[in-house]
């Protein structure tokens, strides 16, 4: 075992050694590509996000019914946890009672979970497989259309409950292993 200049420490090969030649970029180069995938991905599936009444018109029906004062479970059925009905009534408050204020909370909580999986992923490797990984997110989870119908996305979900879950898991995976 070799150590460099410590004793008990052992050499580790740094983030940038484990990186292919030519691809050191700074870390704005990254933002810019997975927020022009962003971008592109909002622009190529602009309003084509799923069904108001087949994929979350419930979590539409319960956060509203939490605002006019009706309990979750007892008077509001709901199938899941209680954070995304009271996070969605939360938003319904500050930004009005409309079907748009969910959209955008999709749209963030998808570019917030990118966020996450470029940092999670650039804890273990160099910023070309983070920016990568991001990217890959974006087209095949986030917005990907797998139906005629465009559903199953991270923008209009079926359940807000699964994305505010996963986004949840990885902020947990990313605080836990920083």
């Amino acid at each position: 075992m070799e150590a460099n200049g410590a004793e008990g420490q052992a050499a580790s090969p740094s983030r940038h050694a484990l990186a292919p030649n030519g691809c050191r970029w700074p870390r704005w180069v990254s933002v810019a590509l997975i927020a022009a995938a962003l971008a592109h991905n909002t622009w190529r599936s602009w309003l084509c996000w799923g069904d108001l009444i087949t994929d979350c018109g419930r979590d539409l029906d319960v956060a509203l019914a939490l605002l006019q004062g009706v309990p979750l479970y007892s008077g509001a059925t709901y199938f899941y946890g209680p954070l995304p009905p009271f996070l969605n009534a939360a938003l319904f408050r500050f930004f009005g009672v409309n079907a748009d204020v969910l959209l955008v909370a999709g749209w963030v909580s998808a570019a917030v979970a990118a966020a996450l999986i470029y940092r999670i992923a650039r804890l273990f490797t160099h910023r070309l497989a983070s920016t990568c990984a991001a990217i890959a997110f974006l087209y095949l989870c986030a917005f990907g259309h797998y139906a005629t119908n465009d559903i199953f996305n991270w923008v209009f979900p079926y359940t807000y409950a699964a994305t505010y879950g996963m986004l949840c898991a990885l902020a947990s995976l990313f605080f836990l292993l920083k």
